[in-house]
């Protein structure tokens, strides 16, 4: 609710009614009554510009930025005030608009370079002593403790991991110390060169999907990760949590509804009855479809075949960066990036992108948001470099100018292709989608990593993002 939301900020940040209603030019009287919730918010809040502003402003200490950081579901409070205001906004906005709040969320979480594990940092891990069985969510994270223990002291080779919960992942998020020790843990057992598979559980409202996916970024970013879900409803009665290392351990626990104070969470390391519950997990795991697949780069030759693939359907397509593609790129910018780089595969992308705008007719749109031009900005990284072979390759002041200048004759020329101004772009990446058939999240810069995305809620919930913006 509106109400509730503008009573915690105007808290958190100590702010009376009569000040707000200053700097926003409403009566204090009417703040009062939509901090209480005797008034709706209008349908077209003409006041929230500023109200959203104030606040951004107003939101400068660790302890405040870390409450909002929770409440916004993003990784770190951004340090552009324009970007605050636009995630308090729709952070207002949000009563039954879900998408609009978790695409941001999403975003900032993989566009944050803080929010990344990191792979080359030994912790140790101190624990209490094993056990057989552990009782509620603290109980659940005791276990899964010594269940990445047990994996790092088994001395067994690399193995693929098994995950699966839809049980309440409170027990996971609500403590930011124990979440610590858990990644310091889980960084350890990747470091050793153990892989994931995880099955996520769909059968809910797309705003917590998309929350449960932003937190696992900073996971699926090492490439150490595959994501799946189970694309059936469940009732939501009986909840299960399998977390498995085949012929080694399990954690495994069940309970009732959402409700996990005192349920049983039993930590298991006998091998014939591990490989028994490898079974139950593969019997989810055939009924269950690949999320997203994720590229590094590494991977750079499958995801342009990917890239092409999903682009070729019959639909039509939005990108949203702050950088124009290599679509209208003029053919000599790429001749003198690619003589620049001769190792890369510049030319040969630009020419890929240039078959591929041929392709295009009047029953296809190709339409690209970007932010306002500006011609005089220097050495403006070329997008994707890391994976074309070009990794730190800048444009000259004349590409800039001149790929500018291509990109909006395209917009004049070209009825299928159309390009929109925004505010608030998310840094360092493209964001690509089709309704009903695909969408991609690229990070830019080094390093880069892409994740090609076909669940159609997700799918969904990125189309009415960008057509919004």
């Amino acid at each position: 609710m509106f109400a509730q939301k503008l009573d915690y900020i105007m808290n958190l940040t100590g702010t009376r009614a009569n000040i707000l209603g200053a700097a926003c030019h409403v009566d204090s009287s009417h703040i009062s009554r939509l901090r209480n919730g005797s008034r709706n918010l209008p349908r077209n809040p003409g006041f929230l510009d500023d109200m959203s502003a104030y606040f951004a402003s107003h939101i400068s200490m660790g302890y405040q930025q870390d409450a909002m950081c929770k409440e916004l579901n993003i990784s770190k409070w951004p340090q552009d005030e324009q970007r605050a205001v636009y995630l308090i906004k729709n952070w207002f906005l949000g009563n039954g608009n879900t998408i609009r709040n978790g695409i941001p969320g999403l975003l900032d979480s993989f566009g944050t370079e803080s929010a990344r594990i990191v792979l080359d940092k030994d912790e140790e891990l101190v624990l209490s002593k094993t056990k057989r069985y552990y009782y509620g969510p603290s109980g659940k994270g005791e276990a899964v403790l010594h269940f990445f223990d047990h994996i790092l002291k088994s001395n067994k080779a690399p193995m693929t991991l098994l995950l699966f919960s839809d049980e309440d992942m409170a027990w996971l998020y609500n403590d930011p110390v124990f979440a610590a020790r858990w990644a310091k843990a889980f960084t350890k057992v990747l470091r050793a060169g153990n892989k994931v598979k995880i099955i996520h559980n769909l059968g809910r409202d797309i705003n917590e999907l998309l929350e449960a996916v932003a937190k696992w970024i900073p996971v699926y970013s090492t490439g150490m990760i595959e994501p799946y879900y189970y694309p059936k409803l469940r009732d939501g009665l009986l909840q299960r949590t399998l977390f498995i290392a085949p012929s080694c351990a399990a954690v495994v626990s069940g309970s009732v509804g959402m409700n996990t104070e005192g349920m049983l969470n039993e930590f298991i390391t006998d091998p014939k009855a591990v490989n028994a519950l490898v079974k139950e997990y593969e019997e989810i795991f055939d009924r269950s479809k690949k999320l997203m697949e994720i590229y590094g780069s590494q991977r750079s030759g499958e995801f342009w075949n990917a890239h092409k693939e999903l682009s070729s359907v019959d639909a039509d397509i939005m990108l949203m960066g702050k950088v124009p593609t290599l679509i209208t790129m003029p053919q000599w910018v790429a001749k003198s990036m690619q003589d620049r780089a001769p190792q890369s595969s510049i030319y040969a992308y630009w020419t890929m992108f240039r078959d591929f705008f041929e392709s295009l007719s009047s029953k296809k749109t190709y339409t690209e948001i970007l932010p306002k031009p500006d011609i005089s900005k220097v050495n403006v990284p070329l997008p994707c470099a890391g994976l074309i072979g070009a990794a730190g390759m800048t444009y000259t002041p004349e590409e800039w100018k001149a790929h500018i200048e291509n990109s909006e004759l395209y917009a004049k020329t070209f009825k299928y292709y159309k390009q929109v101004q925004a505010e608030n772009i998310p840094d360092n990446m493209y964001v690509i989608a089709s309704e009903d058939h695909y969408a991609f999240m690229i990070k830019t810069t080094a390093p880069e990593i892409a994740f090609a995305i076909t669940e159609s809620r997700m799918v969904s919930a990125f189309c009415e993002f960008m057509q919004r913006t």
